[in-house]
């Protein structure tokens, strides 16, 4: 759990703290105006997470990974294997999966799973050496959509 206002610095250094714990590796934690934004780098790469109002999408994020619109960008991270975005829209899950499809399709990835129950979505689809993951659901009214985008 996550105190914002005073003591975001001592928050910062426990977080840093289980990060090296848990990864062996060094991070750099930003607590600040409703945000969490985390930095480091492990064997395999850096990686950075940004949590919160001001979270935003890596500017190296393929373009050809369609970003629904109108949405929020709940959450962001970029790790050496690739990408997780989590986005929320009040939109409908149906009409932002069946938007899911077009658009992914229209980017030249093909459709390899696709799932629909209780109201919920998951997509898979693959483009040379990636794979993308989609998922959509919705709780309390809001839609949440999850991109996972991977190499083979």
């Amino acid at each position: 759990m996550f105190f914002y206002g005073c003591g975001e610095k001592a928050e910062e250094t426990a977080i840093e703290k289980q990060i090296k714990k848990a990864t062996g590796s060094e991070a750099k934690v930003d607590i600040s105006d409703n945000k969490i934004h985390i930095a480091g780098n492990t064997e395999q790469g850096s990686f950075t997470m940004s949590v919160g109002k001001s979270a935003e999408i890596p500017k190296d994020f393929p373009t050809d990974i369609f970003i629904y619109k109108p949405s929020q960008t709940a959450a962001a991270m970029k790790m050496p294997e690739g990408y997780s975005i989590s986005l929320t829209t009040e939109n409908e899950v149906a009409k932002v999966a069946q938007t899911y499809q077009k658009e992914m399709k229209s980017e030249g990835w093909s459709e390899k799973a696709n799932m629909n129950f209780s109201g919920q979505s998951v997509f898979v689809y693959e483009k040379d050496s990636r794979i993308a993951n989609i998922a959509i659901a919705s709780a309390e009214g809001i839609t949440n959509i999850t991109l996972t985008i991977a190499k083979k």
